[in-house]
């Protein structure tokens, strides 16, 4: 069920003059197999005089949720928060003469010019190879892999409990998408809180070990898109 959650922005209406500008916060999901709520560890909206608006870590909200913030005065206004790859995202816009702004947030996105630099599925050559290994958190802790490995320009999985297979361009898609969002998460690791399992990454010449970042289901999704195939 869609829930729409209005806030009046009480602080900023001490002036004597009331405003007629207005807006309106929508938070979406990239990935729309994910049903997992959304929990900022930070968002704050703020203008020239007082910040207004804040949540916290125990705040859960809903893709397609939208924060509706009525009869602001105008002036410059800055939305800050941090998305699920513990990136700060700072959003700087003006209302005046009764603006109805929209903004969109997308809280599982990444920037498209880190999918190629990021992931290591596009940046293999022949004979190589390498493996990903999700390890869980918890009383019932568990692990899972895939191994990708290249042969004669072509590239192959495999993935525990399943034969080795060649990859077709959505399987390639759907790993670099995850990859890059895993190295983007170790980027920002001091930032946000850790989530219940960590990755190992194994190459040829190297092993990198990552924290998952809180509510970030890149494993399950990719898995999800894998078995569709």
């Amino acid at each position: 069920m869609r829930i729409v959650l209005s806030f009046i922005a009480f602080v900023l209406l001490i002036s004597c003059k009331k405003e007629a500008n207005s807006l309106e916060i929508i938070l979406l999901k990239k990935e729309i197999v994910d049903s997992s709520s959304i929990r900022f560890s930070y968002l704050q909206i703020k203008n020239e005089d007082a910040i207004f608006f804040k949540t916290n870590i125990f705040q859960e909200f809903l893709s397609k949720d939208t924060l509706r913030f009525n009869e602001l005065p105008d002036g410059t206004y800055e939305l800050k928060y941090l998305n699920i790859f513990n990136e700060e995202v700072i959003n700087k816009f003006t209302l005046k003469n009764n603006t109805e702004k929209k903004i969109k947030i997308v809280y599982d996105s990444i920037p498209k010019n880190k999918l190629y630099s990021e992931s290591l599925i596009d940046n293999m050559i022949n004979g190589e190879s390498y493996k990903v290994k999700m390890n869980g958190r918890g009383p019932a802790s568990f692990y899972s892999y895939y191994k990708i490995s290249m042969e004669k320009r072509t590239q192959y999985i495999e993935v525990i409990g399943k034969q080795k297979k060649r990859l077709e361009l959505k399987d390639i898609d759907a790993i670099r998408n995850f990859e890059s969002e895993l190295f983007v998460i170790k980027s920002k690791a001091n930032k946000g809180s850790f989530g219940r399992a960590y990755f190992e990454i194994f190459t040829e010449n190297d092993t990198i070990m990552i924290q998952g970042s809180y509510g970030w289901n890149g494993w399950s999704n990719l898995m999800y898109k894998l078995n569709k195939t």
